[in-house]
């Protein structure tokens, strides 16, 4: 049996690599689901689907996963010599 978070990146990357299957998904996104995974939702249960589209050039970093000082330091705005962040502080 898969897990939930399994069940959420298999329906997102196909609806990232399936037009047809992202359309379904955004006008029917609970019975999109049941399809996907053979199983009937509650009836009480609302399911929601974000259509945003990510346009940041910021690093993609797992949350689970700490920043390295180059990532941060990319993050914030740079550092200054002293190594304090000039987003933060003045580097003068």
């Amino acid at each position: 049996m898969k897990t939930g978070e399994e069940i959420q990146a298999h329906i997102l990357l196909k609806a990232a690599d399936d037009t047809e299957f992202r359309s379904r998904l955004l006008s029917d996104p609970k019975g999109v689901i049941e399809a996907e995974t053979g199983k009937a939702l509650p009836d009480d249960m609302l399911v929601f689907v974000n259509n945003a589209i990510e346009t940041s050039s910021q690093p993609k970093v797992a949350a689970d996963s700490p920043l390295t000082k180059d990532e941060l330091s990319e993050v914030m705005g740079g550092d200054c010599e002293d190594g304090t962040n000039e987003e933060w502080h003045d580097c003068d």
